[in-house]
């Protein structure tokens, strides 16, 4: 679309331009509008630089072609020069951060709109001409400065939350892996433990005393942990762990009073 300051093509494009934004893409809306506005200010602006000022190159009727090809090459290079920046996977960003750069689209956008399209009566009046074509001088370079600047900002957040679900997930893997080597340490002591007692044992029946055999196992079995007779729940698990916890409370001489409600 061929963009001046001062003329009204900008307010027509910018409808059709979002509806083929939005039908070509997938995601979150939110970032998909804020993507659209970023891409749409860059296009435009440099459409506005292009069509309004190479005009007064037009001597030999080489404007139209100039134009074309100066899009294209400044189009290309902007294109070189982000490629590499830009994702591989798509861009993931909470809805908070999205709506942040929405906010912040919000800026050239209306840079681009004021000085494009409320400089309608640039054409009446030599003043009002001078006065368009300074601003846009002025804004339309800050319009596409600031659209590339919000596009680095998506992809340098867009890395920042990726870290950070990344941290959360070794996080997480760091507490499995506490809790399996817990309790891989837990049944090397049930083993020792259970060595011991069959050591005993038989150290009993070696000495022909199957009486104090018996009287070891007697208080084996009367041993807290093996009767389960305390019940806090009826959940098993958190029954199981609580009852061991309560049993070191009790020989660390520590009151305890638990109050379980569970769903």
């Amino acid at each position: 679309m061929v963009i001046w300051v001062g003329d009204p093509n900008l307010l027509y494009t910018l409808p059709v331009y979002l509806l083929l934004f939005l039908l070509c893409t997938k995601g979150d809306l939110t970032g998909r509008l804020a993507i659209c506005i970023i891409f749409f200010c860059l296009e435009m602006s440099v459409c506005a630089l292009l069509d309004t000022y190479v005009m007064v190159l037009d001597k030999n009727h080489i404007y139209a072609v100039l134009v074309r090809l100066l899009r294209t090459v400044i189009f290309g290079v902007l294109w070189l020069l982000l490629r590499r920046r830009f994702a591989a996977e798509q861009v993931r960003l909470s809805r908070r951060l999205w709506q942040l750069v929405l906010g912040l689209a919000a800026i050239p956008l209306c840079a681009l709109v004021a000085v494009v399209l409320l400089t309608f009566q640039k054409y009446h009046s030599d003043a009002v001409n001078t006065l368009a074509m300074n601003q846009g001088l002025v804004v339309l370079p800050f319009v596409l400065l600031t659209s590339i600047v919000l596009l680095f900002a998506v992809l340098i957040l867009a890395d920042h939350q990726r870290l950070e679900r990344a941290n959360q997930l070794s996080g997480s893997r760091e507490v499995y892996y506490q809790g399996l080597r817990q309790q891989e340490s837990q049944v090397r002591q049930l083993r020792h433990d259970l060595r011991n007692h069959l050591t005993v044992i038989q150290g009993l029946l070696g000495k022909s005393a199957p009486q104090g055999a018996i009287d070891y196992l007697e208080q084996m079995a009367g041993s807290p942990a093996l009767q389960g007779q305390r019940r806090f729940c009826d959940n098993e698990t958190a029954n199981v762990v609580l009852s061991s916890k309560a049993e070191t409370m009790e020989r660390m001489g520590i009151e305890m009073d638990f109050a379980v409600s569970l769903p």
